[in-house]
């Protein structure tokens, strides 16, 4: 910093009509959508960059001030100023970058098991086809099921192949739930501009979106101790087996900042665990070779 930015920042902090418009369009963002009932973080991602910029311009206001108040109380006399600011900026930007690891090192070890028992549906899937080709069969199409962990589903490009499909359970969740798009329509443009059936915008619930759990191949669900009688753990019945599972932080149970922030040798004490399972309806797998299950783990 020189003689003359120093002196600039001693008349006042600049804060010209760009920051307003960026400031004006974060608020706007914020008044539409936080008095919304449901809120979700990707409701935010339009307004990404802007808060990425709007946080660049809040650190240089806060340097700007940092250095003017110490220049107008002498803190700093016998120390040059730019290296006092420089050195307080980075000090703040050291603590947001801890605290930015934190959460995303007890985001990974909290909350990766879906993805995980996901990624382990590929592994079964190369399994099946393997097995059919060496003895020259076909085992069907295969339906994976979910009930309360519906909203955690990925995305259909964790589903290996187009014989798998998705279905949904009856759960406590009382919502609309996701359909797939018309397989009778041809083409992509008619697909997404077609009135889908069975759709409200009201959010209401639509029951045709529930199958019974005989249909299902495949259970994805996980064990909760408290649940309501919709949210049955499907891994205590007798009709299911636990091919794979991983351990998932229950939220509920563990308790603040524990379940947001990641403190080594101290945090993985509080962390109450759950185990996230994929699960294997024995009786509609009662025609697959056992050799597929083995060692999925």
């Amino acid at each position: 910093m020189s003689k003359n930015d120093t002196q600039e920042n001693a008349k006042g902090i600049p804060v010209n009509s760009s920051h307003c418009v960026l400031l004006s369009i974060l608020l706007l963002w914020f008044l539409v959508f936080l008095p919304q009932p449901h809120k979700e973080e990707r409701f935010l991602f339009p307004v990404f960059p802007v808060i990425c910029v709007t946080a660049a311009l809040s650190l240089d206001i806060i340097n700007q001030f940092t250095c003017k108040l110490c220049d107008s109380f002498g803190f700093c006399r016998k120390l040059r100023l730019s290296m006092v600011c420089l050195n307080l900026t980075l000090v703040f930007l050291l603590a947001v970058g801890l605290v930015s690891m934190s959460r995303g090192i007890t985001l990974y070890k909290g909350y990766h098991a879906p993805l995980d028992v996901y990624t382990k549906i590929e592994g079964l899937h190369d399994r099946i086809v393997s097995w059919e080709t060496k003895h020259q069969t076909f085992l069907g199409n295969l339906s994976i099921c979910v009930g309360k962990e519906w909203h955690r589903y990925p995305s259909s490009f964790f589903l290996p192949h187009d014989r798998w499909r998705l279905n949904f359970l009856k759960s406590s969740f009382g919502g609309q739930l996701p359909a797939d798009f018309d397989e009778v329509l041809q083409g992509i443009v008619n697909r997404t501009r077609a009135i889908p059936r069975f759709m409200n915008d009201q959010n209401r619930e639509e029951m045709s979106r529930y199958v019974p759990v005989n249909q299902c191949h495949f259970v994805i669900d996980t064990d909760y101790k408290d649940f309501s009688k919709d949210d049955v753990p499907y891994s205590k019945m007798q009709d299911f087996s636990i091919l794979y599972s991983q351990s998932f932080m229950d939220s509920v149970k563990t308790e603040f900042p524990w379940r947001s922030f990641f403190i080594p040798y101290v945090t993985e004490k509080k962390w109450v665990m759950i185990n996230y399972n994929v699960l294997r309806h024995v009786n509609n797998t009662l025609n697959f070779p056992e050799e597929l299950f083995i060692g999925l783990n």
